[in-house]
């Protein structure tokens, strides 16, 4: 994976509450409705500070994704630090842009 789909897909993949009522998307998923983006996050429909797309698979499908994400980001040098700079899924501008 490129590094700059690692740095749009990881903020699209772990929810703080931080982000607003909604996760953030990925530029282009389609995922403009809370319909879709219920239906993508696997039935999420309330979303608390922490969930994983992973977290309704199973607590292990979660522990792997963060165990994947620390792996890629760890050993990357030189690189700058992830931003959280989309918007969320229902097309409100993210508050640290």
């Amino acid at each position: 994976m490129p590094w700059s789909a690692f740095r749009e897909r990881v903020p699209a993949y772990f929810y703080p509450e931080k982000d607003g009522p909604a996760p953030l998307t990925v530029p282009g998923s389609g995922l403009a409705t809370p319909q879709r983006m219920t239906a993508y996050w696997s039935g999420q429909a309330t979303c608390r500070d922490g969930v994983t797309q992973e977290t309704c698979r199973g607590f292990r499908h979660a522990d792997a994704a963060l165990a994947a994400t620390a792996h890629i980001a760890g050993p990357a040098p030189g690189r700058r630090p992830l931003r959280r700079g989309r918007g969320p899924a229902d097309g409100r501008a993210h508050p640290g842009r």
